[in-house]
């Protein structure tokens, strides 16, 4: 059963018997869902947090926007002009000053690209592509996305987003855990911490072992094709 962000408020302000008046509290609550999910983005090895998005590689040009949400990359490849998934060709991740070696007296060496690193500049929002392609391709990159986090309005309200992510669709008890470990913390309230610790972990082992059983499924699946 899936929970929204204001189901999940309520349950974290319930537990922690406090009125829903309180604000000096409620407006935590927000910081409290974030840090749990960051914790179980951290933790849990579930195909949820894991997103595809296409890239659009320019002719002689090195950089590559990287996607906002990015945070790790799992698979980088492109294809042709017009299709990533036609004459797949896998990039190698390399660093910066390797990549570098494709750089000749300053001149851009243009060629069907080999390898990418994160761009010095941007390190985050760009990658570095060498060699730099000698034509316009299409890309896509698989990658470990950032939580969706909720974010508050200038006037108090709550950016609801969350709502959608896999944590809440397919493991609340998982992010209330979580969550709510972060108010005990705030309320230095030590000694429910290691029950709710114990209650987070197993809810972790859960949504951890289903991951490994769907990747199990699919190695039959494609042993048997």
């Amino acid at each position: 059963m899936a929970i929204t962000y204001q189901e999940l408020a309520i349950q974290i302000t319930n537990y922690s018997r406090k009125s829903s008046t309180d604000t000096t509290f409620t407006t935590m609550i927000p910081y409290f869902v974030n840090m749990g999910m960051e914790r179980i983005y951290r933790e849990a090895q579930d195909i949820g947090t894991h997103k595809i998005a296409n890239i659009s590689f320019s002719t002689g040009n090195n950089s590559a926007f990287k996607p906002a949400n990015w945070s790790k990359t799992i698979a980088f490849y492109y294809g042709t002009t017009e299709n990533a998934e036609v004459k797949k060709t896998m990039l190698f991740e390399r660093s910066y000053e390797f990549c570098q070696a494709w750089l000749v007296d300053d001149a851009i060496i243009q060629a069907p690209p080999q390898f990418y690193a994160d761009h010095p500049d941007e390190p985050y929002g760009k990658f570095f592509i060498a060699p730099a392609p000698d034509q316009n391709y299409v890309a896509k990159l698989v990658y470990v996305s950032l939580p969706p986090y909720i974010t508050v309005d200038s006037n108090g309200g709550v950016d609801n987003g969350v709502d959608a992510s896999w944590v809440c669709q397919r493991a609340p008890s998982l992010i209330f855990y979580a969550a709510y470990l972060e108010a005990l913390t705030y309320m230095g309230k030590t000694e429910d911490i290691p029950a709710f610790e114990n209650l987070y972990n197993r809810a972790l082992q859960s949504v951890n072992l289903q991951t490994k059983q769907r990747s199990v499924d699919r190695t039959a699946d494609r042993e048997q094709s």
